[in-house]
Formats: C-alpha cells, structure tokens, sequence
C-alpha cells in the first residue's frame, strides 16, 4: 500500500504531558543525581550517565540543544552539522525536514528532526566509527500511515459532551452514551485504540479521534462538518474505511538494509528501523527485530560496546586512562513516514578525568564545556560570538557555523541518498506559532501541557506539542531533564509568556485586536446602565484575554468563547459576570454568575478566565456570546440598578457600593472564519 505525504498527521500519542512541579533530585540514570539542582547547570563533571562520572550534554527534540555548561537553545536546520568536537569525540547528526505540506521552500514550525548519528572516536584508532539512524522509507511512503483512510481536520458530529467520560464498565460504552472513551482511562491513546473500541461497540459506524486522545463512537447517520482551526486536530473514520487500520513497517529502499536492520520502540512496540553502520559498513542486527535487548557490538567486558533496551541504545567507551565515557540514545517519533517521525534524543557523558582537555577546547552545538555557558556560541575556528535571542538568530548560528563541508561527513548514505542529499539546506525559517491551526493541539492544551516544564525547556516543550511530540517530551523529561535548573542567562530565547495584559502595554486581545485583519471590534456594548455619567469605560477598556472558537472542555460542552474582565477604575472593585454556561440544558440556556472579588486596578496577569457559552446561528445572525457584567465599588456614586439576584452575594463585602450593569456580546468566530463566508 502506499501512503501520501500531503495529509496532516495527529500521530499517535499527544497527550497533556506535564502535572505537578518538576522538582527534587533526580538521577539521570538510576535516581541519584549529585549535582545541586537549586543552583544553575554549569559543566559539574560530577553528573552521571551509566558508568560515566562528568559533565552531561544534551541533543534532543526537533532539535533543542542544552550545552554541557546549561545554554538552551535550538537547531532546528537541515543538513548533517558538528555537535561536538574535542580532543576525544567527533560527533555529527544528520537532521531531516520534519514533512509538512504545501509549503515548498520553509521550514514549517518545528523544522527537523535528528535522524542520524556519527561518532568518531579520537582516544583509539582501532574503535570504528558508529552510525546510528533509521533510514529512509520516504519512497515508500506517499501518505502519513496514522491519516490512510482518515478524514482529517473534519469531524462527526454531534461531539460528546466533553465532561462525560465513559465508565470503566464495557456495557456503559454504547452509541448512546453521550460519553467519550479517553488514552489516560481507557487505553484509546491512538487512532487504532480508538478503530478498535468502534469495532468492539455494537453499532457503530463512524468515529473521531482527537489527538488529546479522545474517541468518539457514532451511528452510521452521523454528519461529517469542517472542525475550527483553533480545535485539537481530528481524524474521522468509518468502519468501512482503511481510517485507524494498522500497516506494517513500510520497507528501506534497498535490498542490504531490509535483510539487515533491527527495530526500536518503547514498550516492546517496534516503531522504528534501526541501521548500525560500523567504519561505513552496515551491521547485520536484523536479530533485533523479533528481541530488543542486547548488545549490538560488544559485550559487558569491551572496551567499546552498543547495547539495545527497547527505545535506548547506550554506547560505552573506555578511555586510555581506563575511565569511561558514555552516550544514550532514546528513540523517539510516532513511526516512519509519520509527521513527527522517528528520530533521536541523545546524551552524552564527558568522563571527569579528562576535564582538564575537554576545557582547554571543545566545538560544536554543544559548546565548550568550560563552565561558562556564555561563550557556548563560536564559529568554527573556536572565536566565541554574541548570544542573540530569537529562533531566527539559533537557527542562522546553526547554519553559519556548524554546518560539515562535503568532505568532512563522516556518515555512510542509508538508501540511495548521496552527499548532495544530506549536505545543508539552508530553508527559510518560518517562526512557531502556538495558535497556528497545523499544530496537533489547540494552544489551550499544548500551554497546559507545558505549564509545569522547566522554564528553559519551556518553548521547546510547546513547539514539540504543536508538531505531534508531546509524548515524546513527557518521555525526555522523565528520563533525562527532570529537575534541571538552568539560570536566566543561559534561556537563549524568551520564555513564553501568555499573560494576556502588560503594565507598558495594556491589555491584549481587546474585541478590536483579537481578529487581525477585522475592521469592526467583534465585542459590543448592548447597554450600560447604573452609577457614573457618560464618560464610562468602553469595551477595550473592560473584555480583554479574547479566545474566539473554543473547542467544548471541562468548562462548556458546546461551542464557546473565553474572556477576561478589567478593572480600569481607580479603587479596588467587585464583579459579577453572569452568562450562558452551556449551549442547552433540557431546551433552555443554562445561567451562571461568576464572582470576581476586590479585583485591583490595572493589569492583573492572573485574572481569572471566563468561558460563555455560544448561542446558535440564526438566519444570517453569527452564533455569539451574550453576558451582563455588574461593577460595583464604595466610590461608586449610588443608583438604582442592583446587582441580579443569581449573582447577588450573600454579605455584602467592603468594596459594595454603586453599581454598573453592562450588557455584551461577543461574536463567537473572527469574520475572516465564519460560516457566512
């Protein structure tokens, strides 16, 4: 069978990775790290990995760099580049595009993924070069396997209703049950759990596979709409499809590979193809395919040795000092030929007997392990540059230094691949967008997922979610970055930050600026009524925080949108939004009040959000969202309107006073993206 590229993938695991703070003392290895994590991450060389005491360096994602002195940044180029070059280790990767579609000529979002890896070791002639990789099977692959069969960015509905999860009862998942199945309790983590529940269900016909891991089960009369961009992506199938239908691996492109590969993948799961290549020569470990544990080369007692356990592939050396360095390789990626493919995170160890050499000079992406993470950027003959900030800034480093000349790859070509292959594209970069509607997850999703990461792992974790590898960085950080503290100096691009308001610059995402391109505010004021004169603040001025198109969640089963109040008087005020809460209950809107209470003047990055419920389209009308938002402060001169009994408070606190009653709707969609159009 053959798979086309120009599908979308929602891959098979993306889930909310991150709960809890990430803190304490972690071993890398075996749970008993030395390093002190309260301090920032300088080269300690006294970190673990195996057998290996030193300084820990890392390579991971589509790809993030964090030096051995603690600079995070990223190379998200094309091309094979030098990670790390010293007296002991050459080290080269080979990143691929990471395959999008229609957009020939960039770099979209993520960039690449690390796909091969080249070690040359200096200490001893007699040890070969390594290569680790997966090959090629882009030849046998013209769709991405997770989308064969699929409709993609459409969906059945009606949706069921979000709060309600199935139980764990098998009679209790019916068609009728206006539930949904879900990865974390019922194992539907992937497009074919969720073809497998359907095919279970008596009934059933047609589903939906979100890719925060929800499945949807419908009878055969379900309708298929478009989904919102701002939504978690979707695949819909039907049971008379090829939607959710496993394929076997597809085949490397030539005769010696398919004889000779082994496979990689967690939990037994063989994901990936795995070549070894030993001084150029491929290895035949094609005995790892049905076993995943073993040594590749070597043996407990060799001076040099490779060694499988499912995903991880370790790589010990002994030095001539008798010490040992150490490298892991941790597969990652939904499978060959998906979107977020199969590709390495790695780790190395730099043994701390040789610290001495490995501080008097060192090249690379990974910088100098010289304990100062601020001269961790040089060009190629080891002169130390500026840091600059942006991903544009990362990316042209990458690019303009670290880039291997033809003559000096040291990697053997998978497939039919040639030099010209692999030598760097220098794309143009298109920069990450959290709300761009080809991520996987909707941004709601990917911020909560990422919320709890380490400040300096943060960008990185939110952009692997929008490309589909969020379970992968669940997987990174539980393994190897767990507790990593890193000082604000060596967060090479900015934190993201999703404050909706700044003391410089005012409320973001007002009715006016929430739609880029809409000549009118999608916010307006129906009436305003209560203390104070003409003068009143306007719509810009109060609803801020904007998120048109909500997808249903914990909050509103249907359509939704979200917003923020303001409080732009001069003294501390009380405020009652009351609202739909849900589309419909029995026939009928169902009503809220929430309290804000004693809300400060000005900015409040903490503010809390407030989902209303959409009322349905009528006629040529917008669906829209209708609210009343009572103020009320003791400078408030008094009037006659009242606060509504739903939302009047049972005492009556220090800020009660005059009271202002506005009336708003806000349009539920941009006008650029709704359904008149």
């Amino acid at each position: 069978m053959k798979f086309h590229l120009t599908a979308l993938s929602l891959l098979a695991s993306a889930f909310p990775i991150v709960q809890g703070s990430l803190r304490g003392v972690i071993d890398i290895e075996n749970g008993n790290d030395a390093r002190n994590l309260g301090e920032p991450m300088v080269a300690w060389y006294n970190e673990t990995l195996g057998d290996c005491t030193g300084a820990l360096c890392s390579v991971f994602g589509d790809p993030h760099v964090i030096t051995c002195d603690g600079l995070a940044y990223d190379c998200q180029a094309v091309g094979v580049f030098t990670i790390m070059d010293n007296h002991m280790f050459n080290i080269q990767g080979h990143f691929v595009a990471i395959k999008e579609e229609n957009i020939p000529g960039h770099i979209k979002v993520g960039g690449s993924l690390f796909n091969d890896a080249m070690i040359e070791f200096k200490g001893d002639d007699s040890v070969p070069i390594l290569q680790l990789g997966f090959g090629d099977v882009s030849e046998q692959i013209d769709e991405f396997p997770s989308t064969v069969g699929c409709t993609v960015k459409k969906y059945w509905e009606p949706r069921k209703q979000y709060k309600r999860i199935c139980g764990e009862n098998p009679e209790d998942i019916t068609i009728d049950a206006n539930c949904h199945t879900n990865g974390v309790k019922h194992g539907d983590n992937s497009v074919y759990k969720c073809r497998e529940r359907c095919q279970k269900t008596p009934g059933c016909a047609k589903f939906n596979y979100w890719a925060d891991e929800k499945c949807e089960m419908y009878y055969d009369d379900a309708n298929l709409i478009d989904q919102p961009g701002s939504w978690n992506m979707n695949l819909a199938g039907t049971m008379d499809s090829e939607c959710g239908m496993e394929h076997p691996m597809p085949e490397l492109k030539v005769e010696a590979e398919r004889l000779f590969h082994g496979s990689i993948g967690k939990n037994k799961q063989q994901e990936c193809p795995l070549l070894m290549y030993l001084d150029y020569e491929l290895q035949d470990i094609s005995k790892f395919v049905a076993s995943q544990k073993g040594y590749l080369h070597g043996d407990k007692n060799s001076a040099f040795s490779v060694f499988i356990d499912r995903q991880d592939v370790m790589v010990k050396y002994t030095t001539s000092l008798g010490d040992i360095a150490q490298m892991k390789f941790y597969q990652g990626g939904a499978g060959p030929g998906e979107k977020w493919g199969c590709n390495w995170s790695f780790r190395t160890c730099l043994p701390a007997s040789e610290e001495a050499e490995f501080k008097a000079g060192g090249r690379g992406i990974l910088g100098s392990p010289d304990g100062n993470s601020q001269n961790d950027w040089m060009d190629v003959d080891g002169t130390v540059l500026e840091i600059l900030h942006t991903a544009q800034d990362s990316y042209d480093y990458c690019n303009n230094n670290w880039c291997v000349e033809q003559e000096d790859i040291i990697m053997a070509m998978p497939g039919d691949w040639t030099l010209n292959d692999v030598m760097c594209q220098h794309l143009e970069y298109k920069e990450f967008d959290i709300n761009d509607p080809d991520c996987v997850l909707s941004a709601d999703v990917i911020i909560d997922s990422c919320a709890d990461v380490p400040e300096a792992l943060r960008y990185a974790c939110e952009l692997d979610c929008c490309m589909g590898g969020c379970a992968d960085m669940q997987d990174t950080i539980g393994d190897i970055f767990i507790g990593v503290t890193l000082g604000e100096e060596d967060i090479q691009y900015d934190i993201p930050n999703h404050d909706q308001c700044s003391d410089e610059d005012g409320l973001f995402n007002t009715g006016e600026t929430v739609c880029p391109g809409s000549a009118e505010s999608i916010v307006s004021i129906l009436q305003i009524a209560g203390s104070g004169g003409d003068d009143l603040p306007g719509a810009s001025e109060l609803i801020y925080g904007i998120v048109t198109d909500i997808e249903p969640n914990a909050n509103v089963d249907g359509k939704n949108v979200r917003f923020r109040v303001n409080n732009p008087f001069g003294s501390n005020t009380d405020i009652y939004v009351q609202h739909d809460k849900n589309a419909f209950v029995d026939g009928m809107l169902e009503p809220k009040c929430e309290p804000l209470l004693d809300v400060g003047s000005g900015c409040d990055t903490t503010s809390q959000k407030i989902e209303v419920a959409c009322r349905n389209n009528h006629g040529d009308i917008d669906s829209f969202a209708l609210f009343h938002v009572y103020i009320t402060s003791s400078d408030f001169p008094s009037s006659d309107v009242t606060i509504d009994q739903c939302c009047k408070p049972e005492t009556a606190s220090s800020n009660f006073g005059g009271v202002i009653h506005y009336t708003f709707t806000i349009q539920c969609e941009c006008p650029s993206t709704s359904a008149t159009e």
